[in-house]
């Protein structure tokens, strides 16, 4: 798994940290923590610059230039905000 942060945040809760309720760790906990029982699974921190679908490997990022193969290709390309056409929401409602 390449991924380019350290951990998995898990957003719905994010309300629950800033009440105290939670603590950050409880929600965001590390991504090398979540799957470390899979033996098959490797986690390396990165950015993706480049996919070979040919080759099966990602043959550069941002953090080394030698390629590295890969048995299953997930790519999650991330999530951005919606204000469902009321963009004004933005300045009190942050993501």
């Amino acid at each position: 798994m390449i991924a380019r942060t350290s951990h998995h945040l898990f957003q719905p809760l994010l309300y629950q940290v800033s009440t105290g309720v939670l603590s950050p760790g409880e929600i965001a906990p590390s991504t090398r923590e979540i799957l470390r029982r899979q033996r098959n699974v490797t986690v390396l921190q990165s950015r993706v610059e480049q996919i070979d679908l040919t080759a099966r490997t990602v043959p550069r990022c941002h953090r080394w230039a030698h390629g590295h193969p890969y048995d299953s290709l997930i790519v999650a390309a991330g999530a951005g905000q919606s204000y469902f056409g009321h963009d004004e929401f933005a300045r009190h409602a942050p993501g």
